[in-house]
């Protein structure tokens, strides 16, 4: 297979972790990344233990040897550098979400039908063995008519990520129900086939934020020795102050759906959880089946990965376990990755995928305007 030249746009954590994930698939190599801040990616690329030559932004979308182009740049550039990929004739991989705004979907759709170039969005958990399985026993019937969907989202260490630099500001994210919750939405539609019709939201800023100064930074704090959000990490630098004026996004949200197929599902997600791992409940007219993952708890990595299957006739539980030691959420990083340069090679477009993207932001966005206005009910519009 032909080895492909790639580019970055966004050389940050992310970027350079898919830009390793490209190597190891052996199928290509990152050969030119560009970042606003050359400094950064450069201590990210050392972290990261992968080093790629950084070049102009420019420079980078009009060199004709590169193949195309991973968007690993804040969400709130993932549309003009997606299109700007695209028009370039790059294929294109952007991470999650795929932007934030419906109207900034709807305008990289376009582009993408304009240019006929490929558009994927990194859904890494649809190539997850766990996931996978659950939407294989969802499509076989086992469980009857899917009725019911219940996620949680425990996000421990959510000042660490979210509260500590510019994710926490709506200007630059919209919301987290974007950032965070938008992999929930998607393995959502996709374990069920079927996409949101309509959504309620109730949500708050229950801890973070606050009267400090939005110049403060941890390592400069009085409280830091005290503070139980000081971040001194050097593989996550983010050191804002998770306490600051500035921040005007919620960390503590609740969503109510109603999706295309009848089912109603619930979604709830908090930043200041003590542990880390999400859950998943699908529920039929025949049976029930439930996601366990590898957990973050406060006494260390609970690393088990399992589905339980229970069935309204008979009293057996089925219980299916995973072995995900692969690196990069279980090895599904890798194999997306793989799957993208495939498509590259055989010239194949997965259409379904950033109509999936859209809808995932469509539901963040709307859910945010729902619980920031009156808790309105909320249609997602037609696409376009």
């Amino acid at each position: 297979m032909k080895t492909f030249k790639i580019g970055l746009i966004g050389a940050g954590g992310r970027g350079v972790s898919l830009a390793r994930n490209v190597k190891e698939s052996g199928w290509g190599e990152v050969v030119a990344a560009y970042d606003v801040n050359p400094s950064y990616a450069k201590e990210r690329m050392q972290t990261g233990k992968c080093q790629i030559p950084l070049v102009e932004r420019e420079s980078l979308l009009r060199d004709p040897e590169i193949d195309g182009v991973i968007i690993g740049s804040p969400d709130h550039c993932h549309c003009r550098d997606a299109i700007d990929a695209l028009r370039a004739g790059k294929s294109v991989l952007c991470e999650k979400p795929m932007s934030i705004s419906i109207s900034d979907c709807d305008e990289m759709l376009r582009v993408q039908k304009e240019t006929g170039q490929s558009l994927r969005i990194g859904f890494n958990l649809r190539f997850h063995p766990l996931y996978q399985k659950m939407r294989e026993i969802a499509a076989s019937g086992k469980l009857g008519r899917i009725t019911t969907v219940w996620i949680r989202h425990f996000v421990g260490f959510g000042g660490t990520f979210y509260f500590q630099d510019w994710h926490s500001r709506r200007e630059l994210s919209t919301s987290l129900l974007l950032q965070k919750a938008t992999h929930d939405f998607d393995v959502m539609h996709f374990v069920t086939g079927s996409y949101t019709r309509r959504l309620v939201a109730l949500g708050q800023r229950s801890y973070y934020g606050g009267d400090r100064s939005n110049a403060l930074t941890c390592p400069e704090c009085d409280e830091k020795h005290t503070c139980p959000e000081a971040n001194f990490n050097p593989e996550v630098p983010r050191n804002q102050c998770a306490f600051r004026q500035e921040i005007d996004v919620e960390d503590n949200e609740s969503v109510l759906m109603e999706l295309e197929s009848g089912a109603i599902a619930t979604y709830g997600q908090c930043h200041f959880s003590p542990d880390y791992h999400r859950s998943y409940v699908f529920i039929g007219t025949k049976g029930r089946m439930e996601s366990f993952e590898s957990m973050r708890r406060v006494e260390g990595w609970q690393k088990e990965n399992r589905i339980e299957v229970l069935y309204r006739q008979g009293t057996e539980r089925e219980t299916i376990h995973f072995d995900l030691s692969g690196a990069g959420h279980g090895g599904a990083d890798l194999r997306m990755i793989r799957d993208w340069l495939q498509s590259i090679r055989d010239g194949t477009f997965d259409g379904e995928n950033p109509i999936a993207g859209r809808q995932s932001v469509a539901v963040g966005c709307l859910a945010a305007e729902s619980l920031r206005t009156d808790n309105r009910w909320m249609t997602l519009p037609p696409i376009g």
